[in-house]
């Protein structure tokens, strides 16, 4: 019997040499997620230019390329989509406060629905084509073209049900633990330090569980592209997969979790190694090289979870000419 581990690692490495030998994937998947988000860096670059426009430029022998006053001045009085232009967006800060906020809950404002939404209808067009592109093999972009809106609608209906399952679990379990259960062992504890060690347990439960839920969505998109034509049954059936498969799941999650770790923490080395901060084209370059690999590895993970379930329990052929999934 394969040890949980090693099915893990197996697909693993499979995932990671399919993502590698489909730079074109990569690069197509950029490059629509970048035309996704235009209209919105559009809308915060005139607020932004303008406000420039009044400042006395940087010198070139200031520390740093970016002036801090100004900046704290223009998030003063900006507004909407434009009050997100803050500092923590820049270098190895923006993934470090993406991680944070996923852990402790933060709300994010309310401006940032729209480029949230347009994001979620992008990818599941995109799942679809990439999805039906690991589990065929078909690598042409009408295939893929095709996929896509073959199962747009279950993409998006499965996309739907996992934001709902996420809100929930924030709003119940994360409330109780960081509220009730945090409250109550911080004030038995008798230093920092076990209360810090305490919340790092939390953060391991409520991690797991963002993980099995995250988990149960993803291969039911596979069980989408394989052919099941109702979601419902879809998820019941990835369900029951993870919940046999639990073992291997988490494995296969922390793997490219501690590669995803590794990356974060290369990053944050690149700019120490810099200096205090990177800024200037060192600071874009750095930063895009890393969100591009952000990009690989969840296609690559993606990869992995379809040959992870194609091994666990085979799936019939992905479809060519299949039916639009019903919602």
């Amino acid at each position: 019997m394969t040890h949980p581990t090693q099915s893990a690692a197996r697909a693993a490495a499979q995932g990671l040499g399919l993502a590698l030998r489909a730079p074109g994937l990569l690069l197509s998947v950029l490059a629509v997620t970048v035309i996704g988000a235009a209209p919105f860096v559009m809308a915060v670059e005139g607020p932004v230019m303008d406000s420039l426009a009044v400042q006395p430029p940087v010198s070139s022998l200031a520390p740093s390329e970016v002036d801090p006053e100004w900046w704290q001045e223009f998030q003063r009085h900006a507004s909407g989509l434009a009050a997100t232009f803050a500092p923590m967006i820049l270098g190895f800060a923006a993934p470090l406060e993406s991680v944070s906020a996923l852990l402790d809950g933060t709300r994010r404002p309310l401006a940032m629905m729209a480029p949230v939404a347009v994001s979620a209808l992008l990818w599941a067009f995109l799942w679809g084509g990439v999805l039906h592109r690991f589990f065929s093999g078909a690598g042409s972009p009408r295939a893929f073209m095709a996929a896509g809106a073959r199962h747009f609608r279950g993409m998006l209906a499965i996309t739907a049900m996992a934001a709902a399952v996420s809100v929930g679990l924030y709003l119940t379990v994360h409330a109780w633990l960081f509220g009730v259960v945090y409250d109550s062992i911080a004030s038995r504890v008798p230093s920092e330090r076990d209360a810090f060690l305490a919340r790092v347990i939390l953060y391991l439960v409520f991690g797991a569980l963002l993980v099995t839920s995250n988990a149960v969505f993803s291969f039911a998109r596979i069980q989408v592209v394989s052919g099941q034509r109702h979601v419902l049954f879809a998820v019941a059936a990835a369900w029951a997969l993870v919940r046999r498969e639990l073992s291997s799941v988490l494995a296969l999650y922390v793997i490219f979790l501690v590669i995803f770790g590794a990356a974060m923490t290369a990053y944050g080395a690149a700019e120490l190694l810099g200096g205090a901060r990177i800024g200037g084209w060192r600071a874009v370059a750095i930063g895009q090289a890393f969100v591009l690999f952000r990009l690989f590895l969840r296609l690559a993970f993606s990869a992995a979870q379809v040959n992870f379930a194609t091994s666990v329990a085979p799936l019939p052929p992905a479809p060519d000419h299949a039916s639009t999934p019903p919602a």
